[in-house]
């Protein structure tokens, strides 16, 4: 490592491209030389998100009709030959067994995105909606520890993450990293609007948001005459709740409703268009699953795009992300919230102007520097013996 400059590897196959372009061009601005080793569905939104003269890292791509078990096996031996150090972006689902069965002989990072099932989980029975609910839920706490204990530190998203890492005796660098970075220049729309532009992203799940609630409210907003005010939902389905979600704005957009929806997936490039459009976000998520200090997508599309956003009064906001946020205690709340922005439209450029100039704190440089820091003075130190947990 001369110069500290380092060969650095970072996996993703779960599917947060975000962060590991956030990541990527972190490490890139650090002077360090980075390949990604991503699957095939991931690539296609990933490559579009760095823009023209941004420097790229390296891609190894998965290849057609190989899954991701195969990709990790074919490429382990060169991370393993190349690199200084590894990034695992996302250890979630399925997958976690995946990197429980292949061990990286190198200095490992990972990404604890799901910081309540790193630490604090407790096998259980009950309180599930499905068998397959129950099923992950006892899969992830017997393997996920197994897996921790062979990385060399952790990156979170929130300081509540990191307090909760601490409070469990987790003793390995933790790092406290945005999940995503300011665009430099996002496409603002600064032309005058009739119509106040609303925008809900993430999946549509019935484990993490009330997508049901959230359109009744709508509904009651247009019905009560309210016609300066429009939703978009920018997200498709995928389960059977998903597409009970998906009839329903099909009803809404039938009785004439302002509501901008998708069927199939995304391309980064609608997704960016259609976020600067929006005046607020909206996050109707559920307190069970981001409670313990994750990040919900509607803070990640804030910070990228420099859009202030709506969450319940429980979700942890850090400290330097309060000018960009507006909490609601119910959905009667919000709906008086929204209604009082659609009321006097003189509000709703102070609050874009203090999102907008919150989000550039999280900006390329900044992010990368802490991130180096981290990396040079925990993570390599010698007197931490970092080199001694490789593989335990």
């Amino acid at each position: 490592m001369q110069n500290n400059r380092m060969n650095i590897a970072v996996v993703e196959i779960y599917s947060h491209h975000v962060f590991v372009h956030t990541l990527a061009s972190s490490l890139l601005a650090s002077g360090h030389n980075v390949k990604v080793y991503v699957s095939e569905r991931i690539f296609k939104d990933l490559d579009p998100m760095f823009l023209e003269g941004e420097t790229k890292p390296i891609f190894s791509v998965s290849r057609k009709g190989e899954n991701d078990f195969s990709f990790l096996l074919r490429v382990r031996r060169e991370i393993e030959n190349n690199c200084d150090l590894l990034f695992i972006n996302s250890i979630q689902g399925y997958r976690i067994g995946y990197f429980y069965l292949i061990r990286f002989k190198i200095p490992t990072i990972g990404g604890a995105g799901r910081i309540s099932e790193f630490f604090g989980s407790r096998y259980k029975i009950f309180g599930f909606r499905t068998i397959r609910q129950m099923a992950h839920h006892n899969y992830t706490k017997y393997l996920l520890p197994k897996v921790i204990r062979r990385l060399s530190g952790l990156i979170v998203h929130t300081q509540k993450a990191r307090e909760l890492a601490i409070n469990e005796g987790y003793k390995k660098p933790i790092h406290c990293m945005p999940f995503s970075l300011h665009i430099k220049n996002p496409p603002y729309t600064e032309i005058p609007k009739k119509r106040i532009n609303f925008l809900i992203t993430g999946s549509i799940t019935d484990r993490s948001r009330d997508y049901f609630a959230i359109l009744a409210l709508f509904e009651e907003i247009w019905e009560e005459g309210v016609g300066t005010v429009e939703l978009t939902v920018l997200s498709s389905p995928r389960t059977e709740y998903g597409y009970k979600v998906y009839r329903e704005m099909m009803r809404l957009d039938g009785k004439g409703y302002p509501i901008k929806y998708y069927e199939g997936w995304i391309a980064e490039q609608e997704f960016v268009a259609q976020a600067s459009k929006a005046d607020f976000l909206i996050a109707p998520i559920l307190q069970e699953y981001y409670g313990a200090g994750e990040i919900t997508s509607v803070e990640v599309e804030s910070v990228r795009m420099g859009i202030p956003a709506f969450y319940p009064d429980w979700y942890f906001v850090d400290e330097n992300r309060i000018d960009s946020s507006i909490l609601y205690s119910s959905f009667g709340h919000l709906k008086e919230l929204i209604i009082g922005y659609a009321s006097d439209m003189a509000l709703i450029e102070p609050a874009k102007v203090r999102a907008r100039k919150n989000a550039a704190t999280l900006s390329i440089r900044p992010v990368s520097d802490k991130l180096n820091e981290f990396l040079t003075q925990k993570v390599f130190r010698p007197s931490n013996g970092f080199k001694e947990n490789i593989g335990e």
